[in-house]
C-alpha cells in the first residue's frame, strides 16, 4: 500500500497504523504533530488510526514562540 508521508511516497503494509510509520520509528514522538489528509490527529489516537491507500500524512515538530 502506498501512502504519502511529508510529500514522499512510502510503501506500508496493508494494515499500517499511524504509530507505525517510519518517521515515528526513527525519532522521539515528543513535540511531534501529525495530520492525515489535512486533519490533525491527537497523539493518543495514533495507535487506532489505520492508514488507507493514498493517505497524505504530514509529520511536523510543534514549535511555540511569540
Amino acid at each position: 500500500m502506498l501512502v504519502i508521508i511529508n510529500n514522499t511516497p512510502v510503501e506500508c503494509n496493508a494494515a499500517c497504523r499511524l504509530d507505525e510509520i517510519p518517521p515515528l520509528q526513527e525519532s522521539t514522538t515528543k513535540g511531534l504533530a501529525i495530520a492525515v489528509n489535512q486533519q490533525i490527529v491527537l497523539q493518543e489516537n495514533w495507535p487506532s488510526v489505520v492508514l488507507q491507500e493514498g493517505d497524505n500524512v504530514d509529520v511536523f515538530n510543534v514549535v511555540a514562540g511569540g
